[in-house]
């Protein structure tokens, strides 16, 4: 074998061992979920076929609102209280977008070998992350101690992890339904997903599956009255968001009603309350690209400048609002909601066109799933995140790969 051929070899197994490195990333280094993505991306052999399919994907209505997204972003950047930092983590952004779309389309190639193979690698990789996450909760972080190498408090490195699983499990559910025709091994994994979420008292994690197995129920039954819901239901709160943290959801109404919550959720509360405060400020055009990193900073100052003391919510927003919605209003405005809006419509219009039930089902789970984890934890910026997200993206890719393979096909609903 050549060198060109040794070479072209081993860029054809980039995208294997990225699968494989879902194993052990998410529990141990969840930042390198953009590795994983990147590595996928590495296996792009025929760049010059690849152009026209990327066009085509910026022509479809999702690529015509991502771009417009972007633009409006960039152009956010002019306004935010550090340009050159917000100038650099748009470009991040840019990037994490580009691995994306040559990711899916790597996968979307796969020959019928390579997509059954990949298929298998990701159920195992699943089956391993969950071992490791049952093994740290059995030893109280046993791995991870001896890898960060000190103590760690309630294994709470480990635990973001588990929002990646709450993305990648339900193509599982259907590659492992695909290749033993029985729905035990699936619901398996599934029951496996929720406890160690549960134990591990990743709360975002909990709900993203728990709605999300809701969804795939309602997507199975009527999937298109479930999307007409969901998008209803997404839009309403994407516009009234501001008024139900401000009026509603926050720590002192929750404390009239006699409500005892959690600190950490009290805490949240109070962060919700803060940027709807801020979003109230300045609504139409927002503070800038990531600017949420520097709201907090500067209402602490002016508290200690005029010598009041220091409230509560104050100090609260050092990265973000733990809200992709609040985030968003905060940062890009009225215009950037309605962007954003724009832009879950057309993802929510790719699962209604989908003809296969299966594969509808799973789209519509993981959007949830990846949804509920935005909404209440996580910064809609963070680059391991957004890599998660287009990872859940390349897993829906290749169950459609292994359902057109003939390993087995579904229904129109």
């Amino acid at each position: 074998m050549g060198f060109l051929e040794r070479l072209n070899s081993m860029r054809m197994a980039l995208p294997f061992l990225g699968l494989a490195g879902l194993a052990v990333v998410p529990v141990y280094a969840v930042n390198g979920t953009v590795i994983l993505l990147a590595l996928f991306a590495l296996g792009l052999s025929q760049p010059s076929i690849f152009f026209p399919r990327l066009v085509a994907r910026i022509r479809s209505p999702v690529g015509l609102v991502l771009c417009a997204f972007m633009v409006w972003c960039l152009i956010s950047v002019f306004w935010a209280p550090d340009p050159g930092q917000s100038l650099s983590r748009v470009a991040k952004l840019i990037c994490i977008l580009a691995l994306g779309f040559i990711a899916l389309d790597v996968v979307g190639e796969f020959n019928e070998k390579q997509a059954r193979k990949a298929g298998n690698i990701l159920i195992f990789a699943t089956g391993c992350m969950l071992g490791f996450y049952i093994l740290e909760l059995a030893t109280d972080g046993m791995i991870a101690r001896a890898l960060i190498g000190h103590p760690i408090r309630e294994l709470n490195p480990v635990a973001r992890g588990t929002a990646v699983l709450a993305l990648l499990i339900w193509p599982v559910f259907i590659l492992l339904f695909l290749r033993v025709r029985h729905t035990v091994p699936g619901l398996i994994y599934l029951a496996l997903a929720f406890v160690v979420s549960w134990f591990l008292q990743m709360a975002a994690a909990v709900f993203a599956i728990a709605a999300a197995f809701a969804g795939f129920a309602a997507f199975y039954i009527n999937r298109r009255i479930t999307l007409v819901v969901i998008g209803c239901l997404i839009g309403f709160y994407i516009f009234a968001a501001p008024y139900i943290s401000l009026n509603i959801a926050n720590p002192e109404t929750v404390q009239n009603y006699g409500v005892e919550l959690q600190s950490n959720y009290e805490h949240r509360l109070a962060i919700w309350q803060f940027a709807s405060k801020k979003i109230i400020e300045r609504p139409l055009i927002g503070y800038g690209f990531d600017s949420s990193r520097y709201l907090g900073e500067e209402e602490a100052r002016s508290y200690k400048e005029s010598g009041l003391p220091l409230p509560y919510v104050s100090g609260l927003l050092p990265l973000h609002p733990h809200n992709s919605i609040l985030q968003i209003w905060l940062e890009l405005g009225f215009v950037g909601i309605c962007l954003f809006l724009a832009l879950i419509t057309a993802l929510l219009r790719e699962i209604w066109l989908m003809e296969n039930v299966f594969l509808g089902c799973v789209a519509g789970s993981v959007f949830t799933a990846f949804l509920v984890v935005s909404t209440v934890s996580f910064g809609v910026w963070q680059s391991w995140w957004l890599a998660a997200a287009w990872l859940g993206m390349c897993a829906i890719t290749l169950l459609r790969r292994n359902i057109e393979i003939g390993i087995w096909t579904g229904k129109k609903t």
